[in-house]
């Protein structure tokens, strides 16, 4: 039965048989060692089947090993990236909300320092009540009166009296200028501030998008290759 063809050789035998009987042990011989080497050929190639299946098996086991340590270092990278964005961005946020903070308070400080300077500004500008000078005495009316007549003696000095108090009053509004362009600059800032945190804004939810289209391709990349498997195992 591991000859494969046996009708001859039966004939072959048969014919000996008849011819040359004597030749039968050597047919004998050549048939056994025939039977022989056939077995071991079929055993070799059970064994090798064998091998070949373990193999297979083997890099099934190793492919699909590879590919989820590749998945779960995927992930490890895709959450750690994600990780790392959120953490910039929350850094980027609390610079700006203190920042915007600091701002806010120098703000409401420079707006309480002009509410501060311009009511003096009113009262250095507001002449003496003229009623004072009704109830003074008559000593009193005319010391004051020498001092002033000693005073009109000076043209000089009264010109410098009248400039220091231009000056003075100057003086105060240029500081009052000077607040409100430090306000208007502040107020500048807080505008920019607000337009920065709408742009990080902008940029996390552009982000998320992207996070979102990465998990699609990675969940397309998985199906793919669920497919792929599948028509490799049909084919082995």
């Amino acid at each position: 039965r591991f000859s494969p063809r046996s009708e001859m050789a039966a004939m072959l035998y048969q014919n000996l048989s008849l011819t040359e009987p004597r030749l039968i042990p050597q047919l004998e011989n050549v048939i056994m060692i025939f039977v022989k080497e056939i077995k071991q050929q079929n055993s070799e190639m059970e064994n090798l089947a064998l091998a070949i299946k373990r193999a297979q098996d083997q890099a099934s086991m190793q492919l699909s090993e590879m590919e989820e340590e590749m998945d779960q270092r995927i992930h490890a990278a895709e959450r750690k990236t994600r990780d790392q964005e959120t953490k910039k961005m929350e850094a980027a946020l609390s610079e700006l909300r203190r920042n915007y903070e600091t701002e806010i308070c120098e703000l409401q400080c420079k707006i309480q320092r002009m509410q501060m300077v311009t009511p003096s500004i009113h009262l250095s500008s507001t002449p003496p009540s003229a009623s004072a000078d009704t109830h003074l005495c008559a000593p009193q009316i005319e010391e004051k009166y020498k001092s002033i007549t000693v005073k009109d003696e000076s043209p000089a000095l009264k010109r410098k009296i009248k400039r220091a108090d231009a000056g003075e009053t100057g003086d105060r509004g240029a500081e009052n200028q000077r607040l409100k362009q430090e306000l208007l600059k502040s107020q500048t800032t807080v505008a920019c501030l607000h337009s920065e945190m709408d742009s990080l804004k902008t940029e996390l939810t552009d982000q998320s998008i992207t996070s979102e289209r990465d998990e699609e391709l990675m969940k397309q990349f998985t199906d793919e290759r669920d497919v792929l498997e599948s028509q490799i195992d049909m084919l082995q």
